[in-house]
């Protein structure tokens, strides 16, 4: 667990830095950027829906460890629209009060009396 904060730490204080950085030379409006580079329908355009897909998996993901909770729910839009500039101290401050890695991917869940899995009677 050690390596993995010692990641998410430094990966974190990285991309907070290169934000800044892209916030002084290109301004904070990142949107018309995006849709630029979507639209474009290049490499670019590819990676940053790529990338999208990503943030609202991490975000569905949040609120699922959350059982869906208000606070869950939160949780999700705010790591979707931060990416790993709040995602990364989301898992940081997991980390510490997870026990385990299961309990860290599984959340409330971990101490749920049913095993993960498909609910009975299938899918």
């Amino acid at each position: 667990m050690r390596a993995l904060q010692a990641f998410l730490t430094l990966s974190t204080l990285a991309l907070v830095a290169y934000t800044g950085v892209a916030m002084v030379n290109e301004g904070i409006s990142f949107l018309p950027a995006y849709a630029a580079g979507v639209a474009g329908m290049g490499w670019h355009g590819q990676f940053t829906l790529d990338f999208t897909v990503y943030l609202a998996l991490s975000g569905l993901w949040v609120a699922w460890r959350h059982r869906f909770s208000g606070q869950g729910l939160a949780l999700a839009v705010i790591v979707s629209l931060g990416g790993l500039c709040l995602m990364g101290p989301y898992l940081l401050w997991a980390s510490f009060k997870s026990q385990s890695a299961a309990a860290l991917l599984l959340g409330e869940r971990a101490s749920s009396s049913h095993p993960p899995g498909p609910p009975s009677g299938g899918y």
